[in-house]
């Protein structure tokens, strides 16, 4: 049976943006350093995609682990982001994640600020 790996990888070390501390900031010198020896480590690993957030460190990070890995299929997404875990909208959800949302307490149910991709 074949097999499957996911390799996830949180940004490098970046300077955090103080008019956006959540989803901005960029790589600093050491986050630049990390970015390029993961990519020299991760060089020889048959990668099929590189998933990333479209927040600007992410970005930075996934452009520095390209030049190691440069013929990967690469794909920014904002289901990635950065945020508080919420309770999507119920039109937005489908039975069995309405039916998951509903056994949570009150308190994990505040309203989303994205919208869930649909399988």
């Amino acid at each position: 049976m074949p097999t499957r790996s996911l390799y996830l990888v949180r940004h490098a070390a970046y300077d955090e943006d103080p008019v956006d501390p959540v989803h901005g900031g960029t790589l600093n010198d050491v986050g630049m350093a990390q970015a390029a020896a993961l990519g020299e480590r991760l060089a020889k690993v048959e990668f099929t995609a590189l998933f990333h957030s479209t927040s600007l460190r992410a970005v930075e990070t996934a452009d520095i682990l390209a030049f190691s890995l440069p013929s990967l299929h690469r794909e920014g997404t904002d289901v990635l982001r950065e945020c508080v875990p919420a309770r999507p909208d119920d039109a937005e959800l489908t039975d069995s994640q309405r039916a998951f949302f509903a056994q949570l307490p009150p308190a994990s149910s505040r309203p989303a600020r994205f919208k869930p991709a649909r399988r």
